[in-house]
């Protein structure tokens, strides 16, 4: 009988101290999973549009933000999210996906 005493002051301590601090349970102890990217290839020829909501995405839903680095030489055109290249060379480009916590890093490569 003691056993189970002690396991339900233990219950009933978490539900006050999560209730007090204003968070669930299951709230306090989530964890922010990163975003990811989702698309198919990391290889692109030389002209090419990339809608960067469809080739990253976040697990837990978070709104997402990019950036866009290229090589020295590639110029890009970026609206929004979506990103226009049309070079003459190869070369690559870093995106960069932010969910506010994490941010993911995925070099593409032009050929």
């Amino acid at each position: 009988m003691k056993p189970l005493w002690y396991f339900i002051a233990t219950l009933l301590t978490i539900g006050i101290l999560a209730g007090i601090s204003g968070m669930t349970p299951t709230g306090s102890f989530a964890a922010n999973i990163q975003p990811k990217w989702d698309y198919p290839t990391t290889q692109f020829s030389r002209t090419f549009t990339l809608d960067l909501n469809q080739a990253f995405s976040d697990p837990d839903g978070d709104t997402l933000t990019f950036t866009a680095a290229p090589d020295q030489g590639i110029s890009i055109s970026k609206s929004d999210n979506l990103i226009a290249v049309n070079t003459e060379q190869s070369g690559t480009i870093l995106l960069t996906a932010s969910d506010g916590q994490a941010i993911t890093l995925q070099r593409i490569t032009i050929a």
